[in-house]
């Protein structure tokens, strides 16, 4: 079972990664395959904030990932 934790504040920036880009992760190894980290089950921990740092809301996603026809396929379930 692969486990997420995700945060996300007002603006979606996590706090204290404002510097972080997508691209200062080009070429580096291992490459990042979502079709072959998301197969099988997975369970996603995750909350959103204000920009105050205030927690609003907090989620627990669960599902099962599997390849249709080269496309991945999420069942969902959120608690």
């Amino acid at each position: 079972m692969r486990k997420l934790v995700l945060a996300a504040s007002g603006v979606l920036t996590p706090a204290g990664c404002s510097d972080m880009r997508v691209d200062g992760f080009a070429g580096s190894t291992p490459t990042f395959k979502s079709e072959k980290y998301f197969q099988g089950h997975t369970k996603a921990w995750g909350l959103l904030r204000d920009r105050f740092g205030t927690i609003k809301r907090q989620f627990v996603v669960e599902f099962d990932g599997t390849m249709d026809n080269g496309t991945l396929v999420k069942n969902e379930s959120v608690a």
